[in-house]
């Protein structure tokens, strides 16, 4: 797995050279911001942090290549920085190719996530004037073909990402509710093989009347479930719980829709997901979810 992973690597290097060289259209584009949020009530400062932000794109005959790091800095956290994209793109009359980080959004839902599960999320922080911050990239090989007014793309995830969740003491952490304390384990992590990968599909069409997409994924949960193991001194007197965190895989079959009606624009989604969890308050439950 990892000679094939440093195969990958270094192929995606000689490309992004080769790219580079024969760059026609160089392009520079990037922010810097300062943001400080409090709460109402109390006045507490829970954000204030600068950041930076570069985008550096480079256009070939039949290669592009994108690389978009950031940097911010924070009294409270320290400096941080990441790259939130960088991949490269590969043209041909009938199919696209796109090798690298890349942040992919599906579905047409404005600040719903129904069928938008490829790219996990940051959500450790929502003070933001943009909804694509939220979304993390992901090292994935993506093909976009296209069949007259259809579009057929076909993505492969190797390696699992999960969101990044708020931690305790953030006013965005949130706990379960039980009647006793919990014992927290780690989540434990997702195998690196072949097969552990994630795999999507979707067709698109776009008519003058209609767009709609047709979606479907055998992927991990980005967010993981807990699995819930009680103990007990004596029937019904919880002596302990352990409360241990899990990514598990999901299947994904959905569509999302728009239309404009005069004016008016009208959009619609979902999607059915199998085997799904739910956490249940039932006690007798062995594992504090119901499928």
């Amino acid at each position: 797995m990892k000679r094939k992973l440093m195969l990958l690597l270094a192929s995606s290097a000689l490309l992004v050279a080769a790219a580079l060289l024969s760059a026609q259209e160089p392009s520079l584009h990037g922010y810097l911001r300062h943001q400080i949020g409090t709460t109402v009530n109390d006045a507490e400062i829970v954000r204030n942090a600068v950041t930076a932000e570069v985008e550096l794109g480079y256009r070939g005959t039949d290669v592009d290549v994108l690389l978009n790091p950031w940097f911010e800095i924070a009294p409270d956290s320290g400096p941080k920085i990441g790259m939130r994209e960088a991949y490269l793109d590969y043209y041909t009359d009938f199919v696209d190719l796109r090798v690298g980080k890349q942040i992919i959004i599906w579905g047409k839902a404005d600040g719903l996530a129904i069928t938008d599960i490829v790219s996990p999320k940051d959500l450790t922080n929502f003070l933001i004037p943009d909804f694509r911050e939220l979304r993390l990239g992901v090292i994935a090989a993506r093909a976009n073909a296209y069949i007259g007014p259809a579009v057929v793309e076909l993505i492969y995830v190797p390696v699992f990402s999960p969101s990044v969740l708020p931690s305790p003491g953030s006013i965005w952490y949130t706990s379960l509710e039980t009647p006793i304390e919990p014992i927290v384990n780690p989540a434990p992590e997702v195998g690196s093989s072949l097969e552990d990968g994630e795999f999507y599909g979707r067709l698109r069409m776009q008519t003058s009347a209609l767009d709609f997409d047709l979606a479907g994924g055998y992927y991990w949960t980005n967010e993981p479930s807990p699995t819930i193991t009680k103990e007990f001194a004596s029937p019904g007197v919880l002596s302990s719980l352990t409360v241990t965190p899990e990514h598990y895989r999901l299947w994904l079959a959905g569509g999302a829709l728009s239309s404009s009606v005069g004016r008016f624009i009208l959009r619609g989604e979902s999607g059915y997901f199998t085997p799904k969890r739910f956490l249940t308050t039932d006690m007798a439950d062995a594992d504090g979810y119901v499928e």
